[in-house]
């Protein structure tokens, strides 16, 4: 779910709120944006 869209919901005034709140990273999420940044970077 998009921040923003967490962020109305809410009725949060900062994002960062939000963020530092609700958000945290999967273990595939993590390795998946490990694997991108790597083709990115080395193909």
């Amino acid at each position: 779910m998009p921040a923003r869209v967490v962020m109305d919901i809410l009725g949060h005034s900062q994002i960062s709120l939000t963020l530092g709140t609700y958000s945290h990273v999967v273990p595939e999420l993590a390795q998946e944006a490990a694997e991108r940044m790597g083709s990115a970077l080395w193909g």
